[in-house]
């Protein structure tokens, strides 16, 4: 599925599910190399993403958040593995975690309520979608 965010439209499926994930790489011809970011609708909701064992990181990540989420900020962190795949990663074991500062993408993080995992809504080395018929006119 594809959504806006306050910078581009995302290509979604559900951040906890591999396979909904794989998806993603098979329609935007994007190398498993290359992690996706997950989109949160809120600051607890990212919290069971990281990984908790370092309170530092977990401190500053709360602090960053509070102060510039919702919005563009992309922050990335070790994944809590229990419950991101870690092909999401691309096998490094490290997440970025986003909080888009746009009604229709928090609606649908929200009512949803799974992490999304979406990177830009084009094919893999194409110019970033910033409106609906960018998506289209890629996929279609």
């Amino acid at each position: 599925m594809a959504f806006p965010t306050e910078t581009v439209y995302g290509l979604g499926a559900n951040a906890l599910d591999a396979d909904a994930c794989v998806s993603i790489f098979t329609s935007k011809g994007r190398p498993l190399t290359d992690p996706l970011i997950v989109h949160v609708h809120s600051l607890d909701q990212a919290l069971t993403l990281l990984d908790q064992s370092d309170l530092e990181i977990v401190s500053l990540f709360k602090k960053l958040a509070s102060r510039y989420w919702p919005g563009p900020l992309t922050m990335v962190v070790q994944a809590n593995l229990k419950l991101i795949p870690n092909m999401i990663t691309a096998e490094t074991g490290f997440v970025g975690l986003r909080m888009p500062n746009h009604e229709i993408a928090l609606d649908l993080l929200r009512t949803s309520q799974v992490p999304i995992a979406a990177p830009s809504a084009n094919k893999f080395g194409h110019v970033s979608p910033t409106k609906a018929e960018h998506v289209y006119n890629d996929f279609y």
